[in-house]
């Protein structure tokens, strides 16, 4: 019969700790936006107040036409979930 050949054994069984060291995170904290929705909503016309939306993903210039219970619905058709807001500014 035919000898078949050694199974390799890998030797070096260290634990890895290589995106310690690289991973840099960008720590986003979620500021409290409901005394700044209620000025904004408290004013007779909503959508005439220009606001800066900080979202996780992205910030957008615009205007709030109306909230919801989850989400901001703005002039530009655009829904905005309220949870993905961090910030917003008038």
């Amino acid at each position: 019969m035919k000898e078949l050949p050694t199974l390799y054994k890998n030797e070096n069984l260290n634990l890895k700790n290589h995106n310690k060291d690289y991973c840099y995170l960008e720590e986003t904290t979620r500021k409290d936006i409901s005394p700044v929705l209620d000025s904004i909503l408290n004013t007779p016309l909503v959508y005439r107040i220009p606001v800066i939306i900080t979202t996780k993903d992205n910030t957008l210039v615009t205007r709030i036409v109306k909230v919801e219970d989850n989400h901001i619905t703005t002039i530009n058709g655009d829904i905005i979930k309220l949870e993905d807001i961090l910030n917003i500014e008038k």
